[in-house]
């Protein structure tokens, strides 16, 4: 595998997210993004990376937490129309409220058909190749930093971002979203969420 280091651009952040971008420019950016100059087995990596960022974007997860996941903790049986991540770990809790509450879990589907059906194909289509016990095994927190901002352009917590705000422009209801994400403060999504006028066009005509 040739290194590639990560982004020359600099450190990004929220604000370099200015706009919401909606599902369908998501799944462009995944599938046709720059696959990483792998020199051994690459459709099989490729395969894995769109995976990764597909689970990230739809699970509105940090990195981290997307390397933890076992493939054990899909359930296809729970919920109809749906594969049910059981037990996923939130992990970035001050440790007041970890010797508190302990780690937060939550339970979140990924849809089998409609808009977002696509993405959760490229999931389980590296489910089936994933040669181990955990859904992305031998892979980094740098290594998959960097994977995704070779491939996209972007960084894990643009998708992170994208995925809480389209809920909230869904749902319309930040409370709601920060509940079934396990954030443990609505004002956390702030940092996250954008959306335009455009998004709200209809509303905001008032009739």
């Amino acid at each position: 595998m040739t290194e590639v280091s990560r982004s020359k651009r600099g450190r990004r952040t929220m604000r370099d997210i200015r706009v919401f971008v909606p599902p369908g420019e998501i799944l462009k950016l995944i599938l046709q993004g720059d696959p990483w100059p792998y020199r051994r087995d690459p459709e099989s990596y490729l395969c894995r990376d769109q995976a990764l960022i597909s689970f990230i974007y739809m699970m509105g997860c940090r990195i981290n937490e997307a390397l933890k996941v076992f493939k054990t903790q899909f359930d296809w049986e729970e919920t109809p129309g749906h594969i049910t991540v059981k037990d996923f770990r939130i992990s970035k809790r001050t440790e007041r409220i970890l010797r508190r509450e302990g780690i937060p879990r939550i339970d979140l589907g990924l849809p089998l058909d409609g808009l977002f059906s696509p993405f959760t194909d490229l999931i389980l289509k590296w489910y089936d190749l994933s040669p181990g016990p955990k859904l992305f095994p031998n892979l980094g927190t740098r290594r998959a930093w960097e994977i995704v901002d070779h491939h996209t352009g972007k960084w894990p917590h643009y998708f992170r971002s994208q995925r809480i705000s389209w809920m909230v422009n869904k749902v319309r209801s930040p409370l709601i979203v920060a509940e079934i994400l396990g954030v443990k403060s609505p004002q956390t999504l702030a940092h996250y969420y954008k959306t335009s006028w455009k998004e709200h066009i209809e509303d905001l005509k008032g009739e």
